[in-house]
Formats: structure tokens, sequence, C-alpha cells
């Protein structure tokens, strides 16, 4: 005899077939509270050598659109999981596999790509300072950016 929770396996879907119909704007509003809650969760609880090692992420901003995405991800990715909110690094991976295309195209000018690493860089320095209001900002900053840049793509 095996039992089966129906109530779980419900949820999962319910929760994937909304994430599938979010706006972008639905998911730019949930992805910043959830990232200035991970960079408040960063401050309290990295280390500076773990906050300090994803400065190698921003050696150089690629040349290509796709792996400037990738890129992206990676480091989004790396700060969720340094949070230490399991949530939030799934959160990530779903948030762009679901608008990959959207955000390569608005990774396509070199100007843009550089912004990104500039904007990372900002939010790692107000982490490196433990300054959780700037990280915050600097956050929020970020956010607007890529919502911009992605209503430009879409144009």
């Amino acid at each position: 005899t095996f039992i089966k929770s129906v109530v779980g396996d419900s949820f999962a879907r319910s929760l994937s077939e909304e994430l599938r119909h979010a706006t972008y704007r639905d998911l730019l509003e949930f992805r910043e509270v959830m990232e200035c809650r991970a960079v408040q969760n960063i401050i309290l609880t990295a280390s500076d050598e773990q906050i300090n090692a994803l400065y190698g992420l921003l050696d150089e901003p690629p040349e290509e659109a796709e792996a400037a995405s990738q890129l992206d991800r990676y480091f989004h990715f790396q700060l969720a999981k340094l949070s230490g909110n399991r949530l939030f690094s799934t959160f990530i991976d779903t948030y762009y596999e679901l608008i990959r295309e959207i955000k390569t195209r608005s990774m396509r000018t070199e100007s843009r790509r550089a912004a990104v690493m500039r904007e990372h860089r900002a939010i790692l320095d107000a982490l490196r300072a433990r300054d959780v209001e700037a990280a915050q900002e600097r956050v929020r900053r970020h956010l607007d950016a890529v919502r911009a840049s992605l209503e430009k793509s879409e144009r």
C-alpha cells in the first residue's frame, strides 16, 4: 500500500501554473521582495570570504548576450544560495527559465551588459560594507533597470 499526498502535488501544479501565467511585472515585484530579503540574510550570515568570492564573477562583461544572461542568472543564483533560503534559489532558477528569451534579448547591447556588471558590483560593495539599506536600494535600482530593459526589448 502506498499513500500519496494529493495536496502537495496539487499545490505544486498550482504554483507552477501561476508562475507560467504571471506577468513580468508580477515576477519582478516578487523578485524584488525576495532579493531584498536575500541581501539582508547575506549581511547577517555570510562571511567576508563568501561575499568577496562573488567579485570574481564581475571581472569582464561577456561579449555575447546568451553568455551575459547566463552569468546574470548565476550571479543572482549565488546571492540566493548565500542567503541560506533554499526557496530563493529555486525561484531564481524558475524565473530565469520563464524569461530566458527576453532576458537574452535585453542583454544584447554591450552597454547593457556593462551596466549589469556595474549594478552587480554596487550590490556587492554594499554587502561588503554590511549596509542593509544600501544593498536593498541597489537591488531595487538593478531591478528597475532590468524592468526598463525588458520593456525596451519587447518593443
